[in-house]
C-alpha cells in the first residue's frame, strides 16, 4: 500500500515539476547530481508538494504528517527528475 502511495505522489508531483520546468531554472543538465538533489530540487519539491496538498489534502496528508515518508518521496523524486532533466526529456 505504501508503494502505491509513493507512486501516486511521485507521478503527481513529477508532472507539476515538468510543467513548471518551462519557466524556472531547474537546469539539471548543467549541475552535479548532489547539488541538484540537495540545493535545487528541495525548494521546488516543497512548493509543488504544498500546492498539491492544498488541492488534494487527503491524498497528500501523509506526505506532511510523516517526515520520513516526505524525505523518501523527495529523494526518489530528485533522482527521477535529475535523470529526466539531464537526459533532456
Amino acid at each position: 500500500m505504501e508503494t502505491d502511495n509513493i507512486d501516486t505522489l511521485v507521478e503527481s508531483i513529477g508532472q507539476l515539476v515538468l510543467m513548471q520546468n518551462e519557466d524556472n531554472d531547474l537546469k539539471a543538465a548543467e549541475l552535479y547530481r548532489a547539488m541538484f538533489a540537495t540545493a535545487i530540487f528541495p525548494k521546488a519539491f516543497q512548493e509543488i508538494a504544498q500546492k498539491c496538498y492544498m488541492e488534494q489534502m487527503d491524498a497528500f496528508a501523509k506526505l506532511f504528517e510523516d517526515p520520513q515518508f516526505y524525505e523518501r518521496v523527495m529523494k526518489e523524486m530528485a533522482e527521477a527528475m535529475y535523470l529526466r532533466f539531464r537526459n533532456g526529456k
